[in-house]
């Protein structure tokens, strides 16, 4: 044997790359690739913003509420945030960490204000 010492750690440093975000998700689209990843894309919904509007002024320059005309798809918009491709390995791994939220979420919403606080508080300190 050699004189190498075993490794019994490691340490991960997480970066923010230039393209990090926080998006907000209201649903996931997706399913497998031909090669068989895992491919979502998480959605944001809102009411469509209108295109145009057209408002009457005043005889002081002033606009005059509701508009005259409004031009907007009408409909849901889901705006596409974000898009994620994983192997079968990280998809279990997602599982089973989004199965452990799942749980952690069942515990704290039964429990007092009081405790929630300080749960929240100990799980991110």
């Amino acid at each position: 044997m050699s004189d190498e010492k075993k490794i019994e750690q490691v340490t991960f440093h997480y970066v923010k790359s230039n393209s990090f975000r926080v998006v907000h998700c209201d649903g996931i689209i997706g399913g497998l690739t031909p090669q068989g990843y895992l491919n979502f894309a998480m959605y944001s919904e809102r009411v469509a913003i209108p295109q145009t509007r057209t408002h009457e002024l005043t005889p002081e320059g002033k606009l005059r509420e509701p508009a005259v005309k409004e031009i907007t798809r009408g409909g849901v918009v889901r705006e596409l945030e974000v898009d994620a491709v994983m192997n079968i390995q990280q998809m279990v791994a997602f599982r089973d960490w989004l199965t452990e939220r799942i749980d952690e979420h069942s515990k704290l919403v039964h429990m007092s204000t009081d405790d929630l606080g300080r749960e929240a508080f100990k799980n991110h300190a």
